[in-house]
């Protein structure tokens, strides 16, 4: 604003009104509070001067109002309006600040009726109110298309519920970048739906490295999409997964034991083998009339053991120690000389990581190629939570609340441009102008 009359009453932040408004070049605020052009417009009609003709009010309901000048051609009898474009700005950019916040209270699940009691300290607005703004406000981000050199992606389903309709939620996510590549919906997940979802989002020219979990149908799926083109990672998460259930919950020392040699065939696990090795040892002291109450206390003692190891391994940064290529597959062949010694589930679980050495192993020769698939269970982890997928009753709800966890994790919510205390401060000004 190029001049603005003081008064008495502006005459202390006259400097502050000058921040307000973007794109008020060429305008002045006169004594009466009226927003205005300084050069009188020429009409479009005509090509005459105009003269000033009072002012027109422009008001956002509860929130501040302002009066725009406007302009009368007296040679063709019409009435001209300034451009208010800076008033348009000044509104959306106050939208967005509210859009900001309902979206970050979205994210973290926080419920509409909170919302709405929340802005009771703001702005009051009703629960159907919030609603529409958060649908409106997820509506309009824009997620750029990934667009990648490099084909190294995690690929995984998860289950949400609509009511009582199951849903299939299919993800991708790159492997370098970590950003989400395609989030859909499905009404049925099989190896068509998969099919065609992996052909939409994918480039089946090219060399692709795929790591998923060890479902049965995904080999002949990536066969007929990629051919010879594609590389299937299985995930050594979902492996150690399974073989700690193969000998079901409650395991004795040994069933402990045996399952530990299995998880250490990729990492390294010789700290709780040993640990397992030395209460093995001691039970064979134990009198039979206590020995139900000491393996109680062995295995409280062990489980205390494994956690102090981990949380050592998070207090120095470090996962657990990945063998290499040549000592795995001894851990493997050795396993193979001793199966008859296992439990039968864990010779069946040795035999079909045998079968499938190649998939469990191909990330020794990519470069840049994940061994589990933790980034996108992660992602599931903090975009739908197990206990909220039955919780969404429509299925815009469940689309709307994957958009914006997925803008999220691309692009993650920028900060806003002014804080609700500058926002006041500011209505307070244009309330005194």
């Amino acid at each position: 604003m190029d001049v603005i009359h003081s008064t008495l009453k502006n005459f202390s932040f006259v400097k502050d009104i000058n921040g307000i408004f973007e794109g008020t070049e060429g305008y002045e605020l006169t004594k009466k509070g009226v927003i205005r052009a300084v050069e009188k417009p020429f009409c479009p009609c005509c090509g005459g001067r105009c003269i000033r003709n009072g002012w027109d009010g422009l008001t956002r309901k509860e929130l501040v109002s302002i009066k725009v000048g406007k302009f009368y051609c007296p040679h063709c009898d019409a009435s001209i309006k300034k451009d208010i474009s800076f008033w348009e700005k000044f509104i959306v950019s106050w939208e967005e600040t509210l859009s900001g916040l309902f979206l970050r209270l979205a994210d973290r699940d926080v419920a509409l009726r909170a919302i709405s009691t929340i802005m009771d300290f703001i702005r009051p607005m009703s629960k159907d109110s919030v609603l529409r703004r958060v649908f409106n406000a997820i509506t309009r981000l824009v997620i750029p298309k990934f667009k990648g050199k490099y084909q190294i992606v995690h690929y995984d389903e998860q289950h949400p519920q609509k009511g009582r309709q199951q849903h299939y939620r299919l993800t991708l996510i790159c492997a370098l970048t970590g950003n989400v590549i395609a989030d859909e919906l499905f009404d049925d997940k099989n190896s068509s739906s998969v099919k065609s979802f992996l052909e939409k989002h994918l480039d089946t020219h090219k060399r692709t490295v795929i790591i998923t979990d060890d479902c049965p149908w995904y080999p002949n799926v990536f066969k007929e999409i990629w051919g010879d083109k594609v590389v299937h990672q299985l995930c050594i998460l979902h492996l150690n997964k399974l073989v700690v259930k193969d000998c079901g919950r409650v395991k004795t020392l040994q069933e402990m034991y045996d399952t530990y040699l299995l998880l250490g065939i990729f990492f390294d696990r010789s700290k709780e083998q040993q640990f397992l090795q030395m209460l093995i040892e001691e039970e064979k002291t134990i009198d039979d009339s206590r020995r139900d109450e000491w393996l109680k206390t062995a295995r409280k003692s062990f489980n205390k053991f494994v956690r102090g190891l981990e949380k050592m391994r998070r207090r120095q940064g470090e996962n657990h120690k990945l063998y290499n290529l040549d000592e795995a597959g001894k851990n493997l062949q050795k396993l193979q000389t001793q199966k008859w010694l296992l439990p039968k589930p864990l010779q069946n679980r040795l035999d079909y990581i045998q079968n499938h050495w190649q998939q469990f192993a191909n990330f020794y020769n990519i470069k840049d190629c994940p061994h589990t698939n933790n980034t996108i269970e992660n992602y599931f982890s903090s975009s739908l939570k197990t206990h909220r997928k039955k919780q969404f009753r429509t299925e815009k709800g469940l689309k709307n609340k994957l958009k914006l966890s997925r803008f999220k994790r691309n692009l993650s919510f920028p900060k806003p441009t002014r804080a609700f205390l500058e926002w006041g401060k500011i209505f307070w000004i244009l309330d005194h102008r």
